[in-house]
């Protein structure tokens, strides 16, 4: 993607006309609307138009003080060297005011989007906790219906073995019984039964 704010860009574009000599008598070009627009494309930029305005500017401020510099040594070449040194230093106050703007919106925009970027991670990290504790709730309620799932089978089981005891009871009585009578008859075929004379 091409760099929207090239220093070239921050020369051209804010500074205009004002790159005039001071010798040649133009007067410094001023559209306030062409700042003002740069300013707002810097404020409602992304993180790195940002920056690269910033780099712009530090790049424009080294070009045009070594510019500012020989045009005050030009003034003295003049006839009218103070006339001269007031628009030299009226210029500068333009320029710098220019890109003193820019360099505000910039850092105004870094610090900003630092800041939604900030509330984002932290609206991403209560979201996430949010889920989790969602989470959490649901395994709860999952494991306390299994807990009670097994109290309440364990429950009936234990209220079945409960009812089935008096007929269990029963029937170990029941066969306890036959066997007593079984080892009662047993005995009392043993006493019957004629004895045998044992052999001689």
């Amino acid at each position: 993607m091409a760099r929207v704010f090239a220093p070239v860009i921050v020369l051209s574009v804010l500074l205009g006309g004002c790159a005039s000599s001071p010798w040649t008598g133009a007067a410094p070009a001023f559209d306030p609307l062409t700042v003002l627009q740069t300013q707002q494309q810097v404020a409602n930029g992304t993180a790195e138009q940002a920056r690269e305005a910033l780099q712009a500017v530090r790049e424009a401020r080294v070009r045009l003080g070594a510019d500012l510099v020989r045009e005050k040594i030009g003034c003295y070449q003049r006839i009218l060297v103070s006339a001269c040194l007031e628009r030299v230093a009226d210029r500068e106050r333009k320029l710098d005011d220019r890109l003193d703007g820019i360099e505000v919106r910039a850092n105004q925009r870094l610090r900003d989007l630092a800041s939604i970027e900030r509330s984002e991670r932290e609206a991403k990290s209560i979201e996430e906790r949010r889920t989790q504790a969602t989470e959490r709730r649901a395994n709860e309620a999952r494991n306390r219906e299994r807990y009670e799932e097994r109290q309440k089978q364990g429950e009936e089981a234990q209220a079945e073995r409960k009812a089935q005891a008096p007929e269990l009871a029963r029937r170990e009585q029941a066969q306890r019984e036959r066997q007593l009578e079984r080892e009662r008859a047993f005995e009392q075929r043993q006493k019957s039964a004629p004895v045998t004379p044992r052999a001689r």
